[in-house]
């Protein structure tokens, strides 16, 4: 049997592990996360991760006064929001940053000094892994959209992009993380490198 502790990330499948065993990460293989969930071995957050989550807030802060409207003066509200979980498959558990409150959305905070493969601002045009990243966010929470504020460096301002539910590619992700849990972690079997 399989526990989760949420608290635990070698006991559960993140979006982000999603995204790495899909091959759409640049930051990790799926044989880090055979690592992570079979052996135990966790990685530690590098730098950058670490000040993308001192900046969190900024950045969340940042969203609420971007949003700002005739019709909405205060901007969209924000909710943190603890964990969601697959409603089938309970070692999924997906950490949105926020959810967007009276609204279908959800809010997700990204810092980087180079956004590589983010489009325009304005459109639905991120990296591959964060699209999978916020269809499992939204797929788990059953919200339509999410939106990514991206900060870059420290002057630029906030880049908003506007990423819609893709049930089929949650449903995807979904399927991929059971079977590599069940073909390569369950069965004591790592994935090619």
């Amino acid at each position: 049997t399989w526990t989760v502790d949420p608290n635990d990330r070698t006991t559960f499948y993140g979006a982000t592990d999603l995204a790495t065993i899909l091959g759409l990460s640049r930051f990790g293989r799926p044989i880090d996360v055979y690592a992570e969930k079979h052996d135990k071995r966790t990685r530690a957050a590098g730098s950058r991760a670490l000040w993308g989550l001192r900046l969190e807030q900024a950045i969340c802060d940042g969203y609420t006064a971007t949003t700002r409207t005739e019709g909405r003066p205060e901007g969209y509200r924000l909710r943190r929001i603890r964990e969601v979980r697959h409603p089938e498959v309970p070692y999924l558990v997906f950490h949105p940053d926020r959810v967007v409150v009276g609204e279908p959305g959800i809010f997700d905070a990204k810092a980087t000094e180079f956004p590589l493969d983010y489009g325009e601002a304005g459109s639905d045009e991120v990296p591959d892994s964060v699209r999978v990243q916020m269809v499992c966010y939204l797929g788990a929470t059953r919200r339509s959209w999410a939106d990514v504020g991206v900060m870059t460096g420290s002057t630029r301002g906030l880049d908003l992009y506007r990423v819609p539910a893709r049930p089929q590619l949650y449903e995807a992700a979904g399927e991929a993380a059971v079977d590599f849990h069940e073909r390569h972690v369950l069965r004591h079997d790592p994935p090619p490198e």
